[in-house]
């Protein structure tokens, strides 16, 4: 009978020193980077083959009107934002940015049972973003920066920037050839590398990137040595899964942003990467993400702008940098980063052995170009021009 009682007593002392615990807090997911390859990125073979494109379409998103219709870019914190939603507050480190679903790179997306509010994690990655329990992660101001653009040059120049943008590249006046290297499947490939070469035409009228095997000439600075087969820009990691090719890119990247936002893009972008449905003589489907530090752009602008700049430019800061979104009054301070994406075509190509140091005589772009609203046949009578929009 004792030995029953002080069993009796010790379950009773256990169960009340338990309840008396304050409640477990649910773990942590961990930040997943789909980037991140297991085992490494392999090795080449050596018997693979290197495909040829240059950008022929650039795509910018109309801005969507509450924030979660999809669009292109990436998850670059790896993190699902919610902006004061429902019953859900604001996720800390969202810089009180709702992310989008990406109906592109599904393994942007976060499953909504797999998801953390508290924190803007995941335990895992990857889902449809036309099911209802599919959170976007998408990180990507560009379209509002392309509307607020559009306001500022109606005041003056009624220029469309999308449509600018597009004919860039559809006539040449923008070139960037992406080379893929040691390819020895389209459909599977482990391990292949790609090379990034800024460039000018090297065809004459009509100037259409979209034609097949259009020929170009690297540029003298995006190259090593003066040799076109050592571009400058070389991927960190890059593979060809189920016929989509995912390339990062680390340190910075010169894109031709300062070619379509004059005066305002003059400075290397961060953490490029893009995926793109792969064939022999094109590319579809293109996704592009980035980052901008907002610190440089504000740096880059406060001379010659007034005191709102900083003010503007913190509002599209999507991104933490070292535990700052937004910085303090004055534009002085940390500041996070500007995430930006795009879609894309590739059209085959075809790369000179020489390099030039700026446009060539003779070759396109034939004529200046300006964009101005109401500019008949831009959207609908130019080659290349829309086909983005129908693989995007």
């Amino acid at each position: 009978m004792e030995v029953r009682r002080a069993i009796g007593v010790a379950v009773l002392a256990w169960s009340v020193a338990g309840c008396s615990q304050p409640p477990t807090q649910p773990p942590t997911p961990p930040l997943i980077d789909p980037w991140a390859r297991e085992g490494g990125v392999g090795d080449a073979s050596g018997r693979g083959r290197t495909l040829t494109f240059a950008f022929s379409t650039v795509t910018i998103d109309p801005t969507p009107p509450d924030g979660l219709a999809p669009t292109a870019g990436f998850n670059m914190d790896l993190l699902c934002s919610a902006n004061s939603e429902g019953d859900i507050p604001d996720t800390p480190n969202s810089c009180d940015k709702h992310d989008a679903p990406s109906p592109l790179d599904f393994d942007s997306n976060c499953p909504v049972e797999q998801w953390d509010w508290r924190t803007g994690r995941s335990f895992a990655l990857g889902c449809d973003p036309s099911r209802q329990s599919c959170r976007g992660g998408v990180d990507n101001q560009l379209p509002g920066i392309a509307d607020g653009l559009e306001v500022l040059s109606n005041q003056w120049a009624m220029l469309e920037y999308r449509r600018f943008v597009r004919r860039m590249f559809a006539q040449g006046h923008a070139a960037m050839v992406v080379q893929v290297h040691d390819v020895d499947s389209l459909e599977d490939d482990s391990f292949v590398r790609v090379s990034l070469v800024r460039a000018v035409p090297d065809f004459g009228a009509p100037c259409d990137s979209s034609v097949d095997g259009q020929r170009y000439v690297a540029l003298r600075r995006a190259v090593i040595d003066g040799d076109p087969q050592r571009a400058v820009v070389q991927s960190s990691v890059a593979w060809i899964q189920g016929g989509r090719l995912r390339v990062r890119f680390d340190g910075t990247v010169e894109f031709p942003f300062a070619d379509w936002l004059p005066g305002l893009w003059e400075w290397p972008i961060e953490r490029l990467q893009f995926a793109v449905d792969l064939r022999e003589e094109r590319g579809a489907r293109g996704n592009f993400g980035a980052v901008i530090p907002a610190r440089r752009v504000v740096d880059h602008v406060l001379p010659m702008a007034d005191w709102n700049a900083p003010v503007i430019i913190s509002g599209f800061v999507d991104i933490e940098r070292m535990g700052a979104c937004r910085g303090p009054s004055g534009g002085r301070g940390p500041m996070g980063d500007i995430a930006i994406g795009f879609g894309f075509e590739l059209t085959r190509a075809t790369l000179s052995d020489s390099v030039a140091d700026g446009p060539r005589a003779g070759a396109c772009p034939s004529e200046p170009l300006v964009i101005a609203q109401g500019d008949g046949g831009v959207d609908g009578g130019e080659a290349g021009v829309d086909g983005g929009d129908a693989g995007r």
